[in-house]
């Protein structure tokens, strides 16, 4: 088959085209001209790539002809910043995308979306039929964008499934979590944690996640369908981090604080960037203190129903192939 990767360039874009180009199917890749391609680099002469922005739609449109599926990654991923900017990338560039795809007569349209379109009320063993309550504007952008795809379903435009990974993405290529928290570790500084990190969470390692969407965008049960995508078990905050560092060598060496003082850290914070004007966001923020504080248990049992999904990949081979990733990485500095 033949697949349009929009932000293939990016962590989890580029895992799924590695693992396509090795299942022997056709990758062409669509870039943000003068983003970062280093991802690419093992797999750059095995995939097509073309360049455009997926708010400028006559950029897109040239990309989608002979495409069977069209898998959208391409997204701002802020919990901070202007909702008309965010907006702009993650509903107005999906629909651009999207219209392109159908104009194009493309079959399967799949679209990463979020946990984060439910809120933070403290989820033990949900499922895919919890109801909507976008907290932020990104939150916000992903439920407009559920419900356009869902309307395209239904007037038969196109095949779209929707994609909601766990809450914690990480894996080789991924500097914002991954890379992050292992300089911490080989520093020899402690990971802090909000509560003790007992907090409820559920995970997806890049590798299973890409499986997940592979199996979504090839399995005619699929169509049509919303699916959360990660590994299975439903752990505390604490044990993943633990994992971390066991991956590593090393003694889990963690901090906590408790929320009631994390949330007026992240007010204070908040207000003072904002009195700035920064455009970046500050180290706490509601919303990092409400994922590390809040019980984030949805299950997969959906899809292993379903389509018979698998994560083959086990938490401790995963934190070690992140691992490996990350102090190669390190090294280079």
């Amino acid at each position: 088959m033949k697949f349009l990767i929009t932000g293939v360039n990016g962590f989890i874009g580029s895992n799924l085209a590695k693992k396509l180009v090795e299942s022997n199917h056709q990758v062409r890749g669509f870039i943000l001209e003068g983003t970062d391609e280093s991802n690419l680099a093992d797999i750059e002469d095995k995939i097509e790539k073309v360049y455009g922005d997926v708010t400028v739609p006559n950029s897109i449109r040239p990309h989608l002809q002979d495409i069977d599926v069209v898998i959208h990654l391409a997204a701002l991923l802020l919990d901070w910043g202007p909702e008309k900017l965010i907006m702009k990338v993650n509903y107005e560039g999906t629909k651009n995308v999207l219209d392109s795809a159908v104009g194009a007569g493309v079959k399967r349209f799949v679209a990463m979306s979020s946990l984060t379109v439910h809120d933070f009320k403290g989820f033990q063993n949900a499922d895919e039929s919890t109801p909507y309550a976008p907290y932020n504007a990104y939150a916000r952008s992903k439920k407009a964008v559920e419900d356009l795809l869902n309307t395209y379903y239904s007037h038969k435009k196109i095949e779209s499934v929707i994609v909601r990974p766990g809450f914690t993405i990480f894996g080789p290529h991924d500097r914002l979590f991954s890379l992050e928290a292992y300089k911490r570790i080989e520093a020899g500084k402690s990971f802090p944690l909000v509560n003790k990190g007992q907090s409820l969470m559920c995970y997806s390692y890049v590798e299973n996640l890409v499986d997940g969407l592979i199996l979504m965008s090839t399995h005619p049960k699929a169509a049509g369908q919303t699916y959360i995508i990660s590994d299975g078990p439903i752990i505390t905050f604490r044990e993943l981090i633990e994992q971390m560092f066991l991956a590593a060598g090393q003694t889990p060496k963690l901090s906590s604080f408790p929320s009631w003082l994390a949330y007026p850290a992240a007010a204070i914070l908040t207000a003072f960037y904002k009195l700035v004007r920064s455009k970046t966001a500050p180290l706490i923020t509601f919303y990092r203190v409400k994922v590390a504080s809040t019980d984030l248990g949805f299950t997969n049992e959906k899809i292993v129903r379903e389509l018979g999904y698998n994560a083959t990949i086990s938490l401790e081979e995963a934190f070690k192939r992140t691992y490996e990733w990350c102090k190669r990485e390190l090294n280079k500095n």
